[in-house]
């Protein structure tokens, strides 16, 4: 968590110095169909078999602020022996299981 904060804080420092950023107007709305980063984060993955293969332990972002690929550990038993693979974004499709 002490990561995701410290890139908060430092977002908001170059926002706050960017011409661009100064400029933009704030929105009244969530954009239709926006979903947040913790709707991705710590959620399971599985193949198109339903054979869980991991779960996603973080989200990348690309330097254009688009999300770009996904974290997900792979393997092990109760974390041990864990592999983490990066996956694009694109390759990942969200679903629901059991209405979730």
């Amino acid at each position: 968590m002490r990561t995701f904060s410290s890139f908060l804080l430092v977002a908001a420092t170059i926002g706050l110095t960017s011409a661009s950023a100064a400029n933009a107007e704030p929105m009244s709305s969530v954009p239709a169909g926006a979903v947040t980063v913790t709707d991705w984060y710590k959620q399971n993955v599985y193949t198109r078999q339903n054979d869980k293969i991991g779960d996603i332990k973080d989200v990348l972002v690309d330097k254009n602020g688009k999300i770009g690929s996904l974290v997900i550990a792979v393997g092990g038993i109760l974390g041990a022996g864990e592999k983490d693979v990066i996956v694009p974004f694109s390759d990942v499709k969200p679903t629901k299981k059991n209405d979730k």
